[in-house]
C-alpha cells in the first residue's frame, strides 16, 4: 500500500533507474528493468492513494525514428509515462495532484496499464508525448474516472490524443472537468477514444 500526502517530485531524470519504483508494495532502487517506465514514479501491483503534491519537469524520452503503433507498446525502445506509470493497480486514487512539464513517448504525463482508479481535483498540464496521449495514455484493460480534473495545454507531438489517448473505459463525471487547449498532430486534439 502506497500513500503520498502533499509532496513535490521534480527535476529528475530516468536513465538506469526512476525516482520512485514500487513493485508489489516493496521499495526498490536502481532497477535497470524499469529504465523507461515512469520518469518520476513507477508503481506496479500496489494500492495507491495520493492527496496533494506535484510531479514536474521530467524528461523521459528516448529518441526513436519510426512510427510505433499502440498495439506494440512492449517494444523496449519507447518510454511509458513521462511523469508516472501505473501498472496492474486495481485500486488507485489521486486527488489534488499536479503533473506538469513532463515528456514521454506514450503518455506525456501519465501512462496507465491494466489499472482502475479515480483522478479528482487534479491538473495535468503542459506535458508532451512524442507519440500518443499528451497528458494521459490508457490501455484497453483500464477504467479511469475523472472528477473536477483539468487536462490542458498538452501535446501529442507526432500522432494522436493531445489530451487523452484512451483504449479502455474513460468516465468523466460532473460538470467541472476541463479538457482544453490540447493539441494532436493527427487525431483527437482533446480525446482520442479507441474501442476494445
Amino acid at each position: 500500500r502506497l500513500i503520498f500526502d502533499d509532496f513535490t517530485i521534480q527535476n529528475n531524470t530516468s536513465k538506469l533507474n526512476v525516482t520512485l519504483n514500487i513493485e508489489t508494495n516493496c521499495f526498490v532502487k536502481s532497477s535497470v528493468a524499469t529504465a523507461i517506465r515512469g520518469g518520476q514514479i513507477y508503481v506496479i501491483i500496489s494500492t495507491i492513494k495520493i492527496n496533494g503534491g506535484t510531479i514536474k519537469n521530467s524528461n523521459n524520452i528516448r529518441k526513436i525514428d519510426f512510427k510505433i503503433e499502440p498495439e506494440n507498446i512492449g517494444l523496449s525502445t519507447i518510454t511509458l509515462g513521462g511523469g508516472m506509470q501505473i501498472l496492474q493497480c486495481k485500486d488507485f486514487e489521486m486527488k489534488n495532484l499536479k503533473i506538469m512539464k513532463c515528456n514521454g513517448d506514450f503518455g506525456g504525463g501519465l501512462h496507465i496499464v491494466s489499472s482502475n482508479g479515480i483522478l479528482s481535483n487534479t491538473e495535468i498540464s503542459n506535458n508532451i508525448a512524442v507519440q500518443y496521449g499528451g497528458a494521459i495514455f490508457t490501455d484497453q484493460n483500464s477504467v479511469i474516472e475523472l472528477y473536477n480534473t483539468k487536462i490542458m495545454n498538452n501535446l501529442a507531438q507526432n500522432y494522436s490524443g493531445g489530451g487523452i489517448f484512451n483504449y479502455g473505459e474513460l468516465i468523466i463525471n460532473g460538470e467541472n472537468n476541463s479538457i482544453c487547449n490540447n493539441i494532436a498532430e493527427l487525431n483527437g486534439g482533446g480525446i482520442l477514444g479507441k474501442g476494445k
